[in-house]
């Protein structure tokens, strides 16, 4: 399960933010799916972990930030770029052309569910 770390700043209203929340989602899971067989991903298979910029947060001058914590799956290494860049260019309509960035970063991972 990826993991989207999604901050925005103040100049993006709370009005926008579903909008933007809602069109990421889709655009992760299609754009890190990967060839292996447990890497097909659907919306629900990405977590967004959001927050706003503080005064303790040096990127002021950026109002989304996306960073994409997944797993290091060959095929996704192989066009890293070309993902994060589709990635990009798809979500600046859902950001109303402000300034934000995209980075996505692959490590060995291990994700399972369980009851407490």
């Amino acid at each position: 399960m990826p993991i989207v770390f999604m901050k925005v700043s103040g100049r993006i209203s709370d009005v926008e933010l579903p909008n933007i929340k809602a069109g990421l989602r889709p655009v992760v899971a299609e754009e890190i799916s990967a060839d292996e067989a447990d890497a097909r991903l659907k919306p629900e298979d990405i977590l967004i972990w959001g927050s706003r910029v503080t005064e303790m947060d040096e990127a002021h001058d950026v109002d989304l930030q996306i960073v994409i914590f997944a797993h290091d799956y060959p095929s996704r290494k192989a066009n890293l770029e070309e993902r994060r860049k589709r990635i990009q260019e798809r979500m600046l309509c859902e950001s109303g052309g402000r300034k934000a960035y995209c980075w996505i970063i692959l490590a060995p991972t291990s994700y399972g569910t369980f009851v407490v």
